[in-house]
């Protein structure tokens, strides 16, 4: 639990096995595929870099999930699934 939090891997409603495969995905994700590629001679792997994008990609996710308890951030994400031209022809 520890060490998804400190990666913002999860929310409140998430289970342990959940927990588990998002960890398991992001250490492959961040160590383990750019090592391969490095060690193949595919180029340079800025880990930093790769491992600040996941975060964002995980908070991301976090918000989006229908469990967290983000309401405005998940109104948002969400509400771009709405016609907007609708949106307003109602508010009217």
């Amino acid at each position: 639990s520890e060490a998804c939090s400190a990666r913002l891997i999860g929310g409140p409603g998430w289970t342990d096995d959940e927990r588990k495969d998002a960890l398991l995905r992001w250490l492959k994700e961040a160590e383990v595929k750019p090592r391969a590629e490095v060690k193949a001679g595919a180029g340079h792997y800025n880990g930093n870099l790769a491992r600040a994008a996941l975060m964002c990609y995980n908070a991301l996710d976090a918000t989006r999930d229908p469990r967290s308890d983000s309401r405005l951030m998940r109104s948002l994400y969400q509400g771009q699934m709405v016609d907007p031209m609708k949106m307003i022809e109602s508010a009217n």
